[in-house]
């Protein structure tokens, strides 16, 4: 539940005047606290999400998370062909939340796990993705690194195959393949995609965007669709 100091910034961001609803703590978050907030002003219902970072060795690796995140709302907010949730404010220090936040505007939708038609499903998001990728990038200051050095690579002492990992390692020793740079969401997969019918009503946590190789979002959201899905559906996206 948010404190009264949490509501209290809040309402100070949103609408001085703004009387407090509710909130409603939502499901999904793995290293924040995120929350939808209800509040009513000039005699309507305005929701909001807020976002707090709970994730101390998170926090500790990147301390600008939060100045991440609401630059590249703000960067993809200024381009407007991609739906993303408007930025409102950020507590960066977490002087008035209980961690750093990030204050946004809610975006209309659901995320989408089983479609009726897995192909339409699929070519939408490639399509999204596409898109997130002609989003102009050369200003945006923050860079695609890898998140395991490949020195850190290990065959599991549980594989049946060690030999198809070593030719796997081997083959990502040879260097990094040659590429132009585009803007990245960096943790593009069906959960960070939301829907209204059979449409792609809005795209959500880009705490992570960055310019690289468009191959990472790719091969970060097919990994996450053979997960879900089987190989077929990662290679007919």
């Amino acid at each position: 539940m948010l404190t009264k100091a949490e509501f209290d910034w809040i309402v100070s961001k949103v609408d001085p005047l703004a009387e407090s609803v509710s909130a409603v703590q939502m499901e999904g978050g793995i290293s924040s606290l995120i929350y939808k907030v209800a509040l009513k002003t000039s005699g309507k219902i305005k929701y909001v999400i807020v976002r707090m970072i709970d994730d101390k060795q998170w926090l500790k690796e990147e301390k600008d998370l939060i100045c991440h995140e609401a630059a590249s709302l703000n960067h993809v907010g200024k381009i407007g062909n991609i739906p993303t949730p408007r930025w409102i404010a950020s507590d960066v220090r977490g002087k008035h939340c209980r961690y750093p936040a990030l204050l946004m505007g809610m975006l209309p939708g659901t995320v989408v796990l089983q479609s009726d038609n897995q192909p339409m499903w699929l070519e939408k998001m490639a399509k999204t993705l596409h898109a997130i990728h002609q989003i102009p990038a050369n200003d945006f200051s923050w860079k695609y690194y890898a998140y395991h050095p490949l020195s850190n690579l290990r065959i599991p002492n549980w594989t049946k195959v060690p030999d198809a990992w070593r030719a796997a390692f081997a083959y990502m020793k040879q260097g990094t393949p040659a590429y132009e740079p585009v803007f990245l969401h960096r943790d593009f997969h069906p959960n960070n995609v939301l829907w209204e019918g059979e449409n792609v009503s809005g795209v959500v946590d880009w705490v992570n965007a960055c310019v690289g190789p468009a191959g990472i979002d790719l091969g970060h959201c097919r990994y996450n669709l053979a997960m879900l899905y089987g190989v077929s559906a990662a290679e007919l996206f």
